[in-house]
């Protein structure tokens, strides 16, 4: 513990320097020139257990203090250090050969590519991911509601776009929109889970477009 932060604490240096002390009063109490003589031993006893209780209290206190600045230094280091797993996707449109040598046209295959990201510094482990389909002007009120696939997939830092599922989007659907979440473990043990909700472009390139969640359930971090 260095002495920066031990200032920035003062209870701590107090308690510091009342642990240092008290050694000596004890002693000082019990030699030649503290208490006086004529004070009784067991006056001398009482004294010197009262100072004793007081030096363990104080010690008590001390470790007490040291290891909340521990526990608030580590909960820091693995909030900076933990995975940051996010989820997102694109419809998913395939080149199809139009007979002219090299030249392709995309066909959309009315489905939804589930992508997850690791922004964070650290794996973390995919266990589960939830989603459900609307029009972009019909997202239902409140909390949502999912369809729900279980997984068991690591997913490394610094990863952007990675496909984990393809999904059917409904045919009745003429403006579909899709709301989703990813569900996941840091390898401190932790679990949260992230959401997003997506107006599904039909333009090839485009990519899908946030929509403003009618409740936060759809879109906030949360741990789980």
């Amino acid at each position: 513990m260095s002495w920066t932060k031990l200032r920035s604490n003062p209870w701590s240096v107090v308690l510091l320097l009342v642990i240092i002390a008290l050694p000596f009063v004890v002693i000082g109490w019990r030699g030649d020139q503290l208490p006086p003589p004529s004070l009784p031993d067991w006056a001398v006893d009482k004294w010197a257990a009262l100072l004793s209780a007081l030096a363990a209290a104080a010690s008590a206190g001390f470790a007490g203090t040291i290891w909340k600045i521990n526990k608030r230094q580590f909960d820091h280091g693995r909030e900076v250090e933990r995975a940051y797993i996010s989820g997102g996707g694109l419809r998913k449109f395939e080149p199809v050969a139009t007979g002219e040598p090299g030249v392709f046209q995309l066909r959309d295959t009315r489905k939804f590519e589930f992508h997850v990201n690791n922004y964070g510094k650290t794996p973390g482990k995919v266990f589960k991911i939830g989603w459900g389909f609307c029009e972009d002007h019909a997202v239902p009120p409140g909390r949502s509601s999912y369809h729900e696939k279980y997984f068991d997939s690591w997913i490394p830092p610094g990863i952007s776009s990675l496909a984990l599922l393809t999904i059917d989007i409904p045919p009745n659907l003429s403006a579909p929109a899709i709301y989703g979440r990813v569900f996941y473990q840091t390898i401190f043990g932790d679990r949260f889970s992230s959401g997003f909700l997506y107006r599904i472009s039909n333009e090839p390139g485009r990519g899908s477009e946030s929509i403003s969640p009618p409740d936060p359930s759809y879109t906030n971090e949360r741990e789980d």
